[in-house]
Formats: C-alpha cells, structure tokens, sequence
C-alpha cells in the first residue's frame, strides 16, 4: 500500500492517467501524456504561471471522483469526440459525466502561452448553466495565474485583466483546495436604478457551481452590506466611489 500524498501530491488513480487530490475535493488531472504516468504527481508541476507546464493537462471538475473501476470509461470520455482537445497549457473544465462514452462537459477553458508567456485564456469559454441561473464565460485574453497557500503549494487558480504590473490581482478566483473547489468566486456590484449620472451599486460576494446550480451552498450572491456610488465620467468610462463618501 502506497504511503499517503502530502499536500502537494496527485495520486494516479491506477490504470488510467487521472490523478486526484489529497483532500475530498471532487476533481482529477488528466495528464494529457498518458505514457508519462507515474504513481504521483507533483501538483506544482501541471501548472505554471509563465510558459508550458512541465505536465499540461486538465483539471475536471466533477460530482464525483469515480471508483478506479469505472475512472477508464471516464478518461475514455474525456480524451474522446465532443471531450477536450489536447492542451498547449493545463486548462479546467466542469464534467457532469456518469457513465458512458459522453464527456457532458458544463464548460471548458483552454489556456495558451501569449507572446510573452504569460499564461491567457485560449478563446472565449461559455459556461453552461440552467436556463434562469445566470449567465457566464471566460473571455478570451484574460490573465491566469496560480494562487498558493501558505506553504506555496498551488490551492486554485485566478483569472482576470490586471490594471497595474504592481498591483494585486483581483480577479475570478477558482479554488482548487478546501470546500469551494470547482466553484467560481467573484466578488461584483448588484444591479440597481440609475439616476441621472450615478447608480447606487450593493456590493456582493458570489459563487457559482456548473455541476450545482441550485446548491444553496455552492451556488449563491451573498451581499457583503458595502455600498458604492458607479459616477458616468463620460465618453465611456466610469469610476467608483465609497457610499457614503468618507
């Protein structure tokens, strides 16, 4: 019996090439070469904040993590028609996957090397929620970076526009550790009435499951009590301001 992976660790789920997490979260990495599959799997090294990883691949999020008997049929699907193309960098997709040939992917998000190998969305990636839900997709161009714990292993990854090359990045965040692993986290402004050149805006806290949707737990905007006032500057553009101004 092999000994258990740290917190840094895949462990290859025997047979296949889909390597799972050490805590309960519910995804796998599809190591796209297959015949480089070993036991473990360094997490650190299927992803990398600037160029090619040493082993690209996918993060699926799933339900559930199959049974090592049936985790061939789900790697079959995957790698199949109407599944995930091969990756130039580790991307992330939603699966609903049960049984059978069909992938039944929620959404995916392939991710390149742009000209200055930084790692960028490939193309524009719809994700597929119930009608009524919501609305989402990453656009094509948007910056992503790894986020790390406090012992500097990669716990999930963050996608946005950076303003300034000094400021932190405050993005679309996708953990890959702890109870919202597979969830997309953002923080927004709520929809609100415009009176002449403002808009009160309620700020808020939100998450959104594919495989969830009505998950109360996984999939909710929760308002943060923070108010701010959107000003029309003109030509286009806008600022904010606190509400009530300090």
């Amino acid at each position: 019996m092999s000994a258990p992976a740290d917190a840094g660790t895949l462990t290859r789920i025997p047979g296949t090439a889909l390597y799972t997490p050490p805590g309960r979260e519910t995804w796998v990495f599809l190591l796209w070469d297959a015949a480089g599959a070993k036991d473990t799997l360094p997490l650190r090294d299927t992803w990398a904040d600037r160029g090619t990883p040493q082993r690209p691949g996918w993060y699926v999020f799933l339900r559930a993590v199959p049974a090592a008997a049936h985790a061939p049929e789900l790697e079959a699907a995957l790698r199949g028609d109407g599944g995930l193309p091969a990756p130039s960098a580790t991307g992330w997709a939603w699966s609903a996957w049960a049984s059978g040939p069909g992938a039944e992917l929620r959404g995916r998000v392939a991710v390149r090397p742009d000209e200055a190998s930084d790692p960028v969305v490939a193309e524009d990636a719809p994700v597929a929620f119930p009608k009524g839900v919501t609305e989402f997709g990453f656009a094509a161009g948007l910056r992503v970076a790894s986020t790390r714990d406090g012992a500097g292993e990669v716990d999930g990854l963050v996608v946005a526009r950076p303003a300034l090359p000094d400021e932190p990045w405050v993005g679309i965040r996708l953990p890959l550790a702890g109870p919202l692993a597979g969830c997309i986290v953002f923080g927004a402004l709520l929809e609100s009435t415009v009176s002449g050149e403002h808009s009160r805006k309620q700020a808020a806290d939100v998450r959104l499951d594919p495989l969830r949707p009505f998950d109360p737990a996984r999939t909710r905007t929760t308002p943060t009590g923070a108010e701010y006032l959107l000003v029309a500057e003109g030509d286009g553009k806008y600022r904010l301001e606190p509400y009530p101004p300090a």
